[in-house]
C-alpha cells in the first residue's frame, strides 16, 4: 500500500493531536509528522516529501500563509483555522481546502477525498452537509456562510436569494437548480417552483386553499405558500 506524507502545522498540541486522530481514522496509509512552528515546518519540509500540509493560519505571532513560499508546489494545503477572514488569501495560494475550527471527521474526510480526486475525471459535486461553511460572493462583498443557518431560498430571476438567520438576505447569482442539487437533501425540499425550505428551520404548517399549505419559517412573519405541484411531497414528508 502506498503512504502519503502529511504535515500538521499547529501551535496548539490538543488542535495537532485532534487532526491527527482523525486522520487516522479514515485510513493507515497515512503518514504524519507534526510541527508546532514555522520552523519546525520548514525543517520537515526540508527532510520530508509531504502530499498535504494541514496549516494553521495563527502561529504565536507569525501567519501561515509565511510558510506557503517553502512548500513545494505540489503539496496541497488545507488550512484549518479559527480565522474566517482569511478564506480569500487562502484560495489565492490555492489551497485545497480552508476547515474552520473545531475541525469534523466529515470535513477533514472531504478535503482528503478531493485530494484523491483523477483531476482528468469530471465528478458531479457532492451535497454540501448541514455544517459546511461555504463563502459566498455578492456585489458587495464575500462572506462566510453556515448551511445550516440558510432558512430559505427564493428565486429571482438568475439570481437566488438566501435568507439567512441573524442575516440580512442575501442575492447571489446561483440558480435554484443549483442550489437543489447542492443542498443536503434531508434537510431542504422544495415547496415551490421558486422557494427551498430548510426544514429545520420551520415553526408550523397550515392547510391552505385545495389541498395546498402555508408554511411558517421561524423568526418571519410572513408564511411561505406552497404550490399544488409540491402540496404531495410536503404532506408526506413533514405532516404526520
Amino acid at each position: 500500500m502506498t503512504q502519503t506524507n502529511i504535515l500538521i502545522v499547529d501551535d496548539e498540541t490538543f488542535a495537532r493531536k485532534q487532526i491527527s486522530e482523525i486522520i487516522q481514522t479514515v485510513s493507515s496509509k497515512y503518514l504524519i509528522t507534526e510541527a508546532s512552528s514555522l520552523t519546525e515546518a520548514k525543517s520537515a519540509i526540508i527532510q520530508k516529501d509531504f502530499s498535504i500540509i494541514f496549516l494553521d493560519i495563527n502561529l504565536k505571532g507569525a501567519l501561515g500563509f509565511d510558510l506557503v513560499p517553502f512548500i513545494p508546489k505540489h503539496t496541497k494545503i488545507i488550512f484549518v483555522t479559527a480565522m474566517d477572514n482569511y478564506a480569500i488569501r487562502a484560495f489565492e495560494v490555492n489551497a485545497l481546502d480552508y476547515i474552520l475550527k473545531p475541525p469534523t471527521a466529515e470535513r477533514i474526510t472531504k478535503a482528503l477525498d478531493n485530494l484523491k480526486e483523477d483531476p482528468n475525471t469530471k465528478k458531479l459535486a457532492e451535497p454540501f452537509s448541514l455544517d459546511d461553511r461555504i463563502f459566498i460572493q455578492t456585489n458587495k462583498a464575500i462572506q462566510f456562510i453556515l448551511i445550516s443557518d440558510i432558512k430559505y431560498i427564493q428565486a429571482d430571476d438568475v439570481y437566488t436569494q438566501l435568507y439567512i438567520s441573524q442575516a440580512k438576505p442575501v442575492l447571489i447569482r446561483k440558480s435554484l437548480s443549483d442550489w437543489k442539487k447542492s443542498l443536503p437533501s434531508k434537510d431542504f425540499i422544495q415547496i415551490h417552483r421558486s422557494t427551498i425550505i430548510n426544514i429545520n428551520k420551520v415553526a408550523r404548517i397550515e392547510p391552505y386553499s385545495k389541498g395546498t399549505f402555508k408554511i411558517y419559517i421561524k423568526g418571519e412573519d410572513t408564511p411561505l405558500s406552497v404550490s399544488r405541484t409540491f402540496s404531495a411531497a410536503i404532506k408526506e414528508r413533514m405532516i404526520v
